[in-house]
């Protein structure tokens, strides 16, 4: 379990589970509602369960971690697995993210 917290007298976890990389986003969304349909079904004052899938291929923190953030500073977002993609596209402000092949429409 990746967190849990205590908001009154409900728990509010946040799961994340591994998949097979081959799943359909649909199959790993499938999976994911299962887990927690039993998460909120054996654990009685569970009142919220966020659950995120992880392909095996990029599983754990490390795929999550951000090196650099500051708020206003598109130039500090990191995408490691879209080397393509510009946060700062020439015309945009600081706040726009602009994914690739979509600037100027």
């Amino acid at each position: 379990m990746s967190g849990c917290g205590w908001p009154g007298h409900r728990f509010h976890a946040e799961v994340s589970i591994t998949v097979d990389a081959s799943l359909s986003v649909e199959q790993g969304h499938a999976i994911a509602k299962e887990v927690q349909h039993e998460l909120l079904h054996h654990f009685r004052y569970l009142s919220e369960a966020t659950i995120h899938v992880d392909p095996m291929t990029a599983s754990g923190q490390e795929y999550h971690h951000i090196e650099e953030h500051a708020h206003g500073d598109c130039r500090g977002i990191h995408m490691r697995s879209r080397p393509d993609f510009d946060p700062c596209p020439a015309g945009s402000n600081a706040d726009t993210i602009v994914p690739p092949g979509t600037a100027g429409r």
